[in-house]
């Protein structure tokens, strides 16, 4: 998949690399592979996730992809499922001082929230006087009968919401409710920079309820320093930040922040030595908690991870939430 010249041409006056220097959330030791006289493809190892601040501006038809499906023809599922999305701020700037930045823009960083001159306007996504970690929730459930299925993504606005501005992809016309939740300030900031975080899934047979379940994708490297992923703590005055999910705890925040390189660099021919600063946060979730992957009975199981794109692999991958 490739991006369009008026793209590439902003990416480049913005001071961004061209795309095919573009990537995701990756483990820099296996990053996967593009090329070869037969265009051979290798994904790469453990995390490869569709946020990365180098990537989320500019780039039409590339943004974050969410899937979502409730079996198929070959994977029948008994259920219906009603699903609500926990999200928040994708990324963190590397100091929690209430200057929301993007460092993408023009090679520097810009404010884009100044939340602690003006907390009035961010009263949701500066709750506890921290830019990340505070999460809001969907208004209205997405609703999955059995063997539905549905994909999510805009053309250019990071997050899919009701506000967004710019059209849906093409056959993926759905997006996350939002209405009355967000300020006018923070709906705009949760358009260009927000995620999913979480889902919370209420599993009906028949009718009847069966439970409900809060899933969260698996981050196998983190916070393994061996990895070479470059996990750092989110600290604020050398205390770690935690972030808030409600129904829930709090967990401990971690962003990728790789120490000697000033911008995201991948090439695709090589699948091993590239560099991912992506500055992406996560919520660092206890293994045992297995949020990624949860029983439901009928020998099925509801989890949640991410896709590589057919194509261009962790570049414009997906968070998957499925039945099997």
């Amino acid at each position: 998949m490739a991006c369009s010249d008026d793209a590439l041409q902003e990416a480049e006056q913005n001071g961004k690399p061209s795309f095919e220097n573009q990537a995701n959330s990756f483990n820099n030791d296996n990053s996967g592979f593009v090329g070869g006289p037969n265009g051979t493809k290798e994904p790469g190892l453990n995390y490869y996730s569709p946020w990365d601040i180098w990537y989320n501006r500019g780039f039409p038809n590339q943004q974050p992809a969410y899937s979502l499906s409730n079996g198929n023809v070959e994977n029948i599922s008994p259920y219906k499922l009603e699903v609500f999305a926990w999200i928040g701020l994708a990324y963190f700037d590397g100091n929690d001082d209430g200057f929301y930045n993007d460092l993408s823009i023009n090679s520097g960083s810009q404010t884009v929230a100044p939340m602690i001159t003006n907390p009035a306007q961010y009263p949701n996504l500066y709750a506890n006087g921290h830019e990340v970690g505070n999460l809001v929730r969907t208004v209205s459930p997405i609703t999955l009968n059995p063997q539905d299925g549905i994909g999510m993504q805009d053309v250019i606005d990071h997050l899919p919401t009701n506000n967004s501005t710019s059209p849906k992809f093409p056959g993926q016309a759905n997006f996350f409710d939002l209405s009355g939740v967000l300020t006018s300030a923070e709906d705009i900031l949760i358009r260009n920079y927000g995620k999913v975080f979480f889902y919370e899934v209420n599993v009906f047979q028949g009718g009847a309820f069966v439970g409900t379940y809060f899933m969260h994708p698996e981050i196998p490297n983190l916070p393994n320093p061996s990895s070479a992923a470059y996990w750092q703590p989110v600290t604020k005055s050398g205390n770690p930040v935690q972030g808030n999910m409600p129904p829930l705890g709090s967990f401990d925040l971690f962003y990728i922040d790789h120490p000697i390189v000033p911008q995201t660099d991948w090439v695709a021919s090589s699948p091993s030595g590239n560099k991912c600063d992506s500055h992406e946060v996560v919520f660092y979730i206890p293994k045992n908690l297995q949020l990624h992957a949860q029983p439901i009975g009928n020998g099925k199981t509801l989890g949640m991870g991410f896709t590589h794109n057919p194509y261009t692999l962790w570049q414009n991958s997906s968070l998957t939430l499925g039945v099997y």
